[in-house]
């Protein structure tokens, strides 16, 4: 017997969603998931106390006196996401910084961050949305 034909002998043999699920969504969606499950990960690391990478959206610098100041960036892959007036928001509380990722996450689902995250993303422009004042045109 082949090593195949005995799979079910070391347990249950089930299907799971193949990793290339995400390259059928569109590419703003594909955008929009990527965003959501880096913002719940930073959240994870944040809430864990665990050294922050290098390469997170949150930094945290110790103040003195027991406070902590964080520095936090919202990101496409590598890439910053430009904010109305920089590219870091500072807070002062872990709390906040949770609050803040919880947001962004949100308004993100909300298709509030669609544009931003084209821009930034670099993939391309906004899919046109229809003209609702243009007559079709007749034949």
């Amino acid at each position: 017997m082949s090593f195949l034909q005995t799979l079910h002998t070391f347990g249950t043999i089930e299907t799971t969603r193949s990793y290339s699920y995400s390259k059928h969504l569109d590419p703003v969606q594909r955008l929009r998931m990527n965003f959501t499950e880096n913002a719940k990960r930073q959240i994870a690391d944040v809430k864990s106390d665990a050294p922050l990478s290098p390469n997170a959206w949150v930094s945290k610098k110790e103040l003195g006196g027991g406070r902590v100041q964080y520095k936090v960036s919202l990101r496409v892959g590598p890439r910053l996401i430009k904010l109305p007036e920089g590219t870091h928001v500072t807070i002062e509380s872990k709390e906040k910084v949770i609050e803040f990722l919880e947001g962004a996450i949100a308004a993100c689902n909300g298709g509030e961050f669609d544009e931003l995250l084209v821009e930034t993303s670099g993939k391309g422009k906004m899919p046109p949305t229809p003209a609702m004042d243009k007559a079709p045109m007749s034949s």
